[in-house]
């Protein structure tokens, strides 16, 4: 029987990286008769990580020229996104020159693929490998994604619900702005695979041929009715490693008094921010003193700290309490290990920690900065898990993070955590994601050969080249009338 090829494309954070392994690793250990063999596509900060953890036969591990974990550790961007603003967190993370290198890189180990999966850092180069190769791509996002507009709430600006009709109205503009922000570095990308630049609608078309999966729990958010049928929403994937375990220092730390309470924030590079000090100090001194903290310092990486960068923010919270006894500071933690063992877990609102938040059975709350977090801290106040903050990172402060905690130890939120904790503990989410996929592979072998295989290539290319010759024949019209209302330009 032929092999079945699967490639898998992560891009983003750890968190975004995370689902991939999960569902790598369980295509990968399906039984032989499948013939399923996998490519797991990550970027090169990730690449280590990755090829450590799967050592089986008939998975390939390739690594991308990016790295987007260089790209957000900087100050600059870490000022910027402390203050709310994605902009420049989006820019940094897709950078032109490492976008086309990567497509290249993709189109290369993806020509053989049955059918490739991405997720949402990585859809735009995924559409393009439809559009150009006739490739079978779908989606596994882990948020709703700008160009799934629906009723139900707007597109993830962190704004909260605005009613139905403008709920809608906002993903054309949210839509818009993407269009025009990367419009520059999706030229370039087409333009690498052999394609014509695109139009604002053509983009949206684009990603409407990908099928889509979502990988959050319905008990977060149940699937918009407006969206379409073919949609499905099948739960978290959690990557649970027999072999993780928490450090000897950590245990010790949560063996010497009651369960503290976690303060992290992902991937954001609030470790550079200047105000990330004196918010936990003035955390510290809100919280009655029999309550502890185990703060989250790290980055994107989740990596061990080596730098003297980071050696030297640990002493300065450590500083914070000098005996020691209150606070401890951590740079990689497994969130399935400790989050069970917390009493409150305090986080940025990404989507891989809100699903370990919610299903370790505490209660939990979001502090968001940019993004779908905001989206995952209004979910988990609307389903009883936790109290909203009501604030971004922006605008925190430690008496207000302490206050909010504390409310969060109310007999409500902790009854109802461990009621939602225990409901997504029975999802079926990395089966229903596995599920998916052999549904694409079935579709996949019954199109038969390369050519008809490919039969939807040359429609979409004939609608999009349409839209852009529409586009260019309007641009020329607009051109010749102002050259009848105000002249030829003198040289």
């Amino acid at each position: 029987m032929a092999a079945k090829n699967v490639a898998l494309i992560g891009m983003g954070s750890r968190g975004d990286i995370q689902p991939t392994l999960c569902l790598a690793t369980a295509l990968a250990a399906m039984d032989p008769s499948y013939g399923i063999h996998v490519t797991v596509i990550v970027p090169e900060n990730f690449y280590a990580w990755i090829s450590a953890e799967l050592t089986y036969s008939n998975v390939t591990v390739r690594s991308l020229p990016s790295n987007a974990e260089s790209a957000i550790n900087k100050q600059s961007v870490a000022d910027q996104v402390v203050k709310g603003d994605p902009t420049v967190l989006l820019r940094a993370m897709a950078d032109p020159d490492q976008m086309v290198q990567d497509l290249g890189s993709l189109i290369k180990w993806c020509a053989n693929s049955d059918v490739v999966v991405v997720s949402a850092m990585s859809v735009p180069a995924g559409a393009i490998l439809h559009e150009a190769f006739g490739t079978r791509v779908v989606q596994l996002p882990m948020f709703p994604n700008w160009y799934e507009p629906t009723y139900d709430f707007p597109p993830q600006a962190g704004i909260g619900s605005c009613g139905p009709i403008l709920n809608k109205f906002l993903y054309h503009i949210a839509h818009t702005v993407m269009y025009f922000m990367f419009k520059p570095t999706l030229d370039r990308m087409r333009e690498t695979a052999g394609l014509d630049r695109i139009t604002w609608s053509g983009v949206r078309d684009c990603m409407a041929v990908l099928p889509i999966h979502h990988t959050w729990s319905p008990i977060l958010h149940a699937k918009p009715k407006d969206w379409p049928e073919s949609t499905g929403i099948g739960g978290y994937m959690f990557y649970d490693n027999p072999k993780d375990s928490l450090s000897p220092a950590l245990e010790g730390f949560l063996n010497e008094g009651t369960a503290p309470v976690y303060v992290g924030f992902g991937s954001m590079p609030i470790h550079l921010s200047t105000k990330f000090i004196p918010l936990i100090k003035e955390l510290l001194s809100t919280l009655p003193n029999h309550l502890r903290v185990v703060v989250y310092a790290g980055g994107m990486s989740n990596a061990a700290a080596s730098d003297a960068s980071r050696d030297d923010l640990k002493q300065q919270l450590l500083n914070l309490d000098p005996e020691h006894k209150r606070i401890f500071v951590t740079y990689s933690v497994p969130q399935r290990l400790l989050f069970p063992r917390c009493s409150v877990i305090v986080h940025h609102g990404g989507s891989g920690t809100t699903g370990e938040a919610i299903r370790s059975g505490n209660p939990s709350f979001a502090c968001p900065l940019i993004g779908d977090q905001h989206f995952y801290a209004r979910r988990i106040a609307a389903i009883g898990c936790g109290p909203r903050i009501g604030c971004s990172f922006k605008s925190l402060t430690g008496k207000k993070l302490g206050l909010k905690i504390l409310e969060a130890l109310e007999t409500k939120y902790v009854a109802r955590a461990k009621e939602v904790g225990l409901a997504v503990r029975e999802e079926r989410g990395t089966d229903n994601a596995v599920e998916f996929i052999l549904r694409q592979l079935d579709e996949a072998a019954v199109a038969g050969s390369e050519s008809s295989r490919h039969e939807t290539k040359p429609l979409l290319r004939k609608k999009l080249q349409d839209q852009w010759n529409v586009w260019r024949l309007r641009e020329r019209v607009n051109g010749k009338v102002k050259e009848l209302v105000f002249g030829k330009k003198r040289n």
